[in-house]
C-alpha cells in the first residue's frame, strides 16, 4: 500500500523528535547513573573512614561493647546492608546488619582492600591502624536502587515523549495545510482528470510557492491579490512552527544545562572562558562560589579581580602556565590557592584547560575547568604532619629508626644514623651497614641478620658501629617484623639505640667495683698489720717474765702502731671531707721555705729510714703565699713521703721552686721505680696504686695523691705527675695561680707545728674530769694523765660527769660526745649556763667523729676544743698546759 505524503512527513517529524529525545534522555541517565555511582563510593568510602575513626579507641582497648555500639550507628543509613569488623588474626569482633537473619562469615571476606563495586552492591575492605599498628579490618556491604532512579527517568522520558508526539502533531497541522493539501488537491484533480478526461476541473489554488506556480499552471484563474494574501498568510504559518521548534530545543538544552550546572557543583567543578579578543571572562556560578561569590556576576568581565584573588605566593606560577598555554595549546593543570572572604582559609583548587583557534592558528579563546581540591590538599597537609611527627620521634632516638623490606634490605634510616656513619641512604640499602660493623663483629652480625629474615624472629643485637670520626659506638638495634592480613612478613622495622653511656657506666662500675674490693683489701691488710705487732706486745706486757726493756720496747711499737692506724684514720676523714666540700682553708700570708720546712719534717723519719739525699732548688728571696699553711704542707708532705715510700735507698728526692707568669710552680722528683704511661691518668683518683709496687708501698690506702689534687682544687691549683719511665723515676709538679702570690709581710708565721709543751710542774693542783661510756678509754686516759701529775675524775656517763662537775667544780673536762642518758653536748650546756660554769672551765670534746659540722657543733654547745680519737696526747697535754699556765698567771695577779 502506498503511503501518502503527509504520512511520510508526519512520520519523519516524529521520529525525529523520538530520536533527539531517546539520545537527550540516555545521555544524560546514564551520566546521572555515572556521578550517582560515584557517590555511593565517596558516600560508603566517607562513612568506612568515619566508622574506623569511631572506633579505634574501643578496639585498641579491647572493648567489644562500645565497638558494637559504633556499628549500630549505621541504623540511620538504610544502604548499609551489613557492616563487621575482623581482629588482626581473622576473628570477628563486631557486627551489624540490617537484616538479622542474615549471619556474617567468620572470616574476612575474600575480597582486596578497597572498594569493589557490583551492580547495585558495594564492598569495601579497609584496615584499621592505630600508631602504625594494624588493629583489624573493617567490611563494609550497601545496596543501592538503581532501578527506582532509573524508572524515574522512564517516567520523565514517557511524559517528554508524549508531550513531543503532541508538540510534534501541532507542528505538523500547518505543513500538512500548506504543504500536502495542495498537493494532495492537485493529486486529486490530477486523478479526477486522469479518471475522467475531464479537463475543466480546476484545483483551488492556496499557496504562492512552486505548488502555487503549478496550481496557477493548471488553474489560470487565480488573481494575483489572492495568491499574495495566501502566500502572506502561509509565510506566517511556517515563522511560528519555526519558534515553536527552537522554544522546545531551547527547553530540552535548559533541562540538561540544569543537570550539568547541578552534576559539577556537586562536584565543585566551575568552568570558565577567556575570550582574547574582547578580553572578556565568563564564568559559571559553581566558578563564582569557588572564588567566595554570591554569583557569576562579580567576576564575568573582571580578569584583574580573579587575578586579586589568587594567593599572592601562587599568582607567579599560574600566569606562567597561562603563557605556556597559549604557545602549547593546553593550560596543563596548575594548583593554586584562592583568598576566601571573612578571614577563611584559603581554598585549593586545580584548574585545566584548552586554546581555541581560528583556521589560521590565532587564538582566540581559552576554556576550561576549575575543581577545588581542598579536601585532598588538607588531607596530604595532614599526611605529612604526621610523618613529620613519626620523623621527629624517630629522631629524637640517638640513632633513629630503621626500615627493611622482606628480603631484609633497608628501605629507610634515620639521618642521624646515616650522619653517625657518613653512609648515603643508597650505600645503607646495600648493606652498606656491614662494612661499618667493628671487624670482630661483622661476619657474625650479618649470619644472625641473615637468620633472623630467614626465620621472621625479633631482632635485638649489641654491636660496635664505625662512626665518621673513626671511633667505634656501641649501638643497641632492636627490631620486630611486620605482618600482613594473611601473616606474611613485608618487612622489619626497628630503632638503633646509643648506648655508649651505658657501656661507660658499666665500665665505671666495672672499674668502681674492682677498685673497691682493692681498697677493702689493702683497707683491711693495712688495719691488720698494726694489730698483730700489738696483740704481740700486748703478750709481752702481760707476761712475768718480760724484762723492763722488753716492756718498754713493747709499749714503743704499741705507740708507733696506734700512730699508724690513727693516720690512716686521719687520711680517710680528710678526703671525705674533701669530697664533700666540707673542708675550710685558713689562709695566711706563709714564706715558701717555712711550707717547705714543714712538709719536710713531716717525712724526714721514712726519708731518713731510707738514707735518701733530700736537695733543694727554692727562689731566693723566698716567695710569700697566701694560702693554707696546713694544707699546703700536708700536700708537699704526700708528695715526699710518696716519693720516699718508691724510691730504693740511697736514692734522690728534689724539691724545686719557680715562680712563673702563671704563679707559681713547685716540683718533687726522685729517682725511684717511676710510672708507666698508662699508670699516669690514674694517680689522682680514689684508693688508687700502681700495680707491681705493693712491695715498695710501706702501707697506705692508696688515698696520698688524691688528697694531694683535693687540697690543691680548694687553691685553685693543680698537681700532675710525669715520668721518663719505669726504673727512671718521677716529678710530680704543684702550681698555684698568680693569686696565691703575695708580697713579703714581716708577720708572716711558719707553718710548721708548735712542739708539744711539756707538763706544768705543780699539775696536781688540777682537777680534770674524763667522761667516757667506754670504760676501757676512760681508765686508759686517766692514768696517763696521772703520771703527768694531774687529778683526775672518771665519769662513765653524761649525768654522772654533770653530777661530777657541779658537786666538786672541775677545772676541764675532757667529755666524749656519744655517752647514754645525757650528750656530751648536752653537758657542755647545762655546765655553761651554771654559775661557775661561765667563768669558762676547759672544755674538751674527745670524739671519733670529725667533720666540720660537728666541730661548729661543739663549739656552739660550748666546748673550747674538739680533739678525735684516738687522741693526740701532745695535742692534749698543750691545751691542759695552755689553761693551767693562764689559770696560775691569774691566780698570781
Amino acid at each position: 500500500m502506498r503511503r501518502s505524503v503527509a504520512g511520510k512527513l508526519v512520520g519523519i517529524v516524529l521520529l525525529t523528535a523520538v530520536s533527539v529525545l531517546i539520545v537527550a534522555i540516555t545521555s544524560i541517565l546514564a551520566h546521572d547513573l555515572s556521578v550517582y555511582r560515584a557517590s555511593w563510593a565517596n558516600d560508603i568510602a566517607t562513612e568506612a573512614n568515619l566508622l574506623s575513626l569511631s572506633v579505634v579507641p574501643a578496639i585498641a582497648f579491647d572493648d567489644p561493647i562500645a565497638t558494637q555500639n559504633g556499628l549500630l550507628a549505621l541504623k540511620s543509613r538504610p544502604a548499609i546492608q551489613e557492616a563487621a569488623i575482623y581482629r588482626a588474626g581473622g576473628r570477628l569482633y563486631a557486627r551489624y546488619a540490617r537484616d538479622s537473619r542474615s549471619r556474617a562469615s567468620p572470616t574476612p571476606p575474600l575480597i582486596p582492600q578497597g572498594m569493589q563495586v557490583s551492580g547495585q552492591t558495594v564492598e569495601l575492605s579497609r584496615s584499621i591502624q592505630y600508631n602504625g599498628e594494624s588493629l583489624g579490618t573493617l567490611y563494609v556491604r550497601a545496596r543501592y536502587d538503581i532501578a527506582e532512579r532509573a524508572k524515574a527517568y522512564l517516567g520523565i522520558f514517557a511524559l517528554i515523549t508524549t508531550l513531543s508526539f503532541v508538540a510534534a502533531l501541532i507542528l505538523a497541522a500547518p505543513l500538512l495545510r500548506t504543504f500536502t493539501e495542495p498537493v494532495e488537491a492537485i493529486a486529486q484533480v490530477a486523478g479526477l482528470i486522469v479518471q475522467r478526461g475531464d479537463y475543466s476541473l480546476r484545483v483551488a489554488r492556496t499557496t504562492d510557492d512552486e505548488i502555487g506556480i503549478v496550481v496557477d499552471a493548471l488553474n489560470r484563474m487565480l488573481d494575483e491579490v489572492q495568491a499574495g494574501t495566501r502566500a502572506l498568510q502561509d509565510s506566517n504559518d511556517s515563522l511560528r512552527s519555526e519558534v515553536a521548534v527552537r522554544q522546545a530545543a531551547e527547553q530540552a538544552l535548559a533541562i540538561a544545562s540544569g543537570r550539568l550546572d547541578s552534576t559539577m557543583a556537586a562536584a565543585e567543578i566551575g568552568g570558565w572562558m577567556w575570550d582574547f579578543e574582547r578580553k572578556e571572562l565568563t564564568v559559571d556560578r559553581n566558578f563564582a562560589a569557588l572564588y567566595g561569590f554570591a554569583d557569576e556576576s562579580a567576576l564575568v568581565g573582571e580578569p584583574d579581580l580573579r587575578l586579586q584573588k589568587i594567593h599572592l605566593q601562587d599568582r607567579a606560577a599560574v600566569e606562567a602556565a597561562e603563557r605556556d598555554a597559549l604557545i602549547t595549546g593546553i593550560l596543563s593543570s596548575v594548583e593554586y590557592r584562592i583568598l576566601q572572604p571573612g578571614g577563611q582559609p584559603p581554598r585549593w583548587v586545580i584548574s585545566r584547560g584548552r586554546v581555541l583557534r581560528d583556521a589560521d592558528g590565532t587564538a582566540r579563546r581559552i576554556t576550561g575547568l576549575l575543581i577545588d581540591i581542598t579536601a585532598q590538599k588538607r588531607a596530604d597537609e595532614e599526611r605529612q604532619a604526621n610523618e613529620r611527627v613519626y620523623r621527629a620521634i624517630g629522631e629524637s632516638i640517638e640513632y633513629g629508626i630503621w626500615i627493611c623490606d622482606e628480603t631484609g634490605r633497608n628501605t629507610y634510616t634515620s639521618d642521624s644514623f646515616l650522619r653517625l656513619t657518613g653512609m648515603s641512604q643508597a650505600q645503607c640499602a646495600e648493606f652498606g651497614w656491614g662494612d661499618v660493623l667493628h671487624p670482630a663483629e661483622r661476619d657474625a652480625t650479618l649470619r644472625a641478620w641473615a637468620e633472623c629474615v630467614a626465620l621472621g624472629k625479633p631482632w635485638y643485637r649489641e654491636h660496635r658501629i664505625r662512626g665518621v670520626d673513626g671511633h667505634y659506638h656501641p649501638i643497641l638495634a632492636q627490631g620486630v617484623p611486620i605482618f600482613t592480613d594473611d601473616q606474611r612478613i613485608a618487612g622489619w622495622t626497628g630503632i638503633n639505640l646509643d648506648i655508649s653511656r651505658l657501656k661507660r657506666t658499666e665500665d665505671a662500675l666495672r672499674e668502681a667495683d674492682r677498685r673497691k674490693d682493692d681498697f677493702l683489701a689493702t683497707l683491711a691488710h693495712e688495719l691488720r698489720n698494726p694489730l698483730a705487732p700489738i696483740r704481740h706486745a700486748t703478750h709481752i706486757l702481760g707476761s712475768a717474765a718480760a724484762s723492763e726493756a722488753q716492756c718498754a720496747a713493747s709499749r714503743d711499737v704499741i705507740a708507733r702502731q696506734v700512730q699508724h692506724m690513727a693516720l690512716l684514720l686521719d687520711d680517710l676523714l680528710e678526703i671525705s671531707r674533701i669530697t664533700r666540700g666540707r673542708l675550710e682553708l685558713r689562709r695566711s700570708p706563709s714564706r715558701l721555705e717555712e711550707l717547705v720546712a714543714s712538709a719536710l719534717e713531716i717525712a724526714r723519719p721514712l726519708i731518713e729510714a731510707r738514707n735518701h739525699q733530700v736537695d733543694l732548688d727554692l727562689p731566693v728571696p723566698s716567695p710569700v703565699l697566701d694560702v693554707d699553711p696546713l694544707r699546703i704542707s700536708q700536700a708537699l708532705a704526700n708528695l715526699l713521703t710518696n716519693a720516699a715510700k718508691y724510691t730504693d735507698a740511697n736514692g734522690r728526692i728534689t724539691i724545686r721552686a719557680r715562680v712563673i707568669d702563671g704563679g707559681i710552680s713547685i716540683s718533687v722528683s726522685d729517682t725511684g721505680m717511676g710510672l708507666s704511661v698508662e699508670a699516669i691518668p690514674r694517680l689522682f683518683e680514689m684508693f688508687s696504686q700502681v700495680h707491681g709496687v705493693l712491695e715498695r708501698s710501706q702501707g697506705g690506702l692508696g688515698i696520698g695523691l688524691a688528697i694531694v689534687k683535693g687540697l690543691l682544687g680548694l687553691h685553685d691549683g693543680t698537681v700532675s705527675a710525669s715520668s721518663p719511665g719505669l726504673g727512671l723515676g718521677s716529678t710530680f709538679t704543684i702550681r698555684l695561680p698568680s693569686s696565691a702570690l703575695v708580697d713579703a709581710a714581716p708577720n708572716c708565721r711558719p707553718a710548721a707545728s708548735q712542739p708539744a709543751a711539756a707538763p706544768l710542774q705543780g699539775a696536781s693542783s688540777h682537777r680534770v674530769l674524763v667522761a667516757d661510756d667506754n670504760r676501757d678509754s676512760a681508765e686508759s686516759l686517766a692514768m696517763l694523765l696521772r703520771l703527768d701529775g694531774y687529778d683526775v675524775r672518771i665519769a662513765a656517763s653524761g649525768s654522772e660527769a654533770f653530777d661530777i662537775a657541779s658537786s666538786e667544780r672541775i677545772e676541764m673536762m675532757i667529755l666524749d660526745i656519744g655517752m647514754p642518758g645525757m650528750t656530751g653536748y648536752e653537758v657542755a650546756e647545762r655546765i655553761r649556763q651554771l654559775d661557775w660554769g661561765s667563768c669558762r672551765p676547759l672544755l674538751i670534746a674527745l670524739t671519733g667523729w670529725g667533720r666540720q659540722e660537728d666541730i661548729d657543733r661543739a663549739r656552739a654547745a660550748g666546748f673550747d676544743h674538739h680533739l678525735r680519737k684516738p687522741v693526740d696526747l701532745s695535742e692534749l697535754h698543750a691545751h691542759l698546759a695552755a689553761y693551767c699556765s693562764s689559770h696560775s698567771e691569774s691566780s698570781h695577779a
